[in-house]
């Protein structure tokens, strides 16, 4: 990749321009359409790329989720919902290995009806206002907390999950993973940047309905991940 961008390892469409300012547009973006296709570069935004072949994050999916979700949506047949494991965060966090806690981002106006027919049916759950321990302390626990509209999800055997931008930004900015990221958020960036192909306009987009869209920037800007 030298011979187009040098030694950087995240780019965007103008560096091409630069680099060649010879060429015709049509040129610039048939290579760049030919290096993507060859899996020397992928893209991780709108005009930006990343050297190596793109590495889709897969959450980890209990085999009770599909009964979970088809329990819930039996009851909240139009709900919003997204479930995900602390576990699918194991090779970004060391430290949550051992803990087992199933979360649902649901509709907010229906996070206590979830919690009581879900409570009635046998299963320990806990939702954010009950929270008086760190996570670490609800191990085998279902967390349900409110959805933020427009989360960025994947799906994953028929179950609705959380892409890799959502999980990061949940790290990043809410209270409950505080234990978790302690002193090491950039190291956890560092290593789903460096793992898989992370979206930086959709990640960004989603630490915007948070209203923390600039305190994102500044961390991708700490990982030169992110122009500013």
């Amino acid at each position: 990749m030298s011979q187009y961008i040098g030694d950087a390892m995240t780019f965007n469409t103008e560096d091409f321009f630069r680099k060649f300012p010879e060429e015709p547009a049509a040129t610039i973006y048939s290579r760049i359409r030919r290096l993507i296709k060859q899996g020397v570069i992928h893209r991780i935004g709108r005009g930006r790329y990343a050297v190596g072949q793109a590495k889709e994050f897969i959450p980890t999916i209990d085999s009770e989720y599909k009964c979970l979700q088809a329990d819930i949506k039996d009851l909240f047949p139009s709900s919003n919902m997204i479930m995900w494991s602390l576990s699918s965060i194991n090779t970004l966090i060391q430290n949550v290995d051992n803990i087992n806690l199933t979360i649902i981002d649901f509709d907010r106006d229906s996070v206590e009806a979830l919690y009581w027919f879900l409570k009635g049916k046998g299963y320990k759950v806990i939702t954010r206002k009950r929270i008086f321990d760190g996570l670490s302390e609800y191990d085998g626990f279902i967390f349900i907390r409110p959805i933020v509209t427009s989360a960025p999800k994947t799906t994953v055997d028929g179950i609705y999950s959380a892409s890799i931008e959502k999980i990061l930004v949940d790290i990043a900015c809410d209270k409950e993973f505080e234990t978790f990221r302690s002193s090491k958020l950039t190291h956890i960036f560092e290593n789903a940047f460096n793992g898989f192909s992370v979206n930086s306009d959709r990640l960004l987009r989603y630490a915007g309905r948070k209203e923390k869209r600039e305190y994102l920037k500044n961390i991708l800007a700490q990982l030169n991940r992110q122009q500013i």
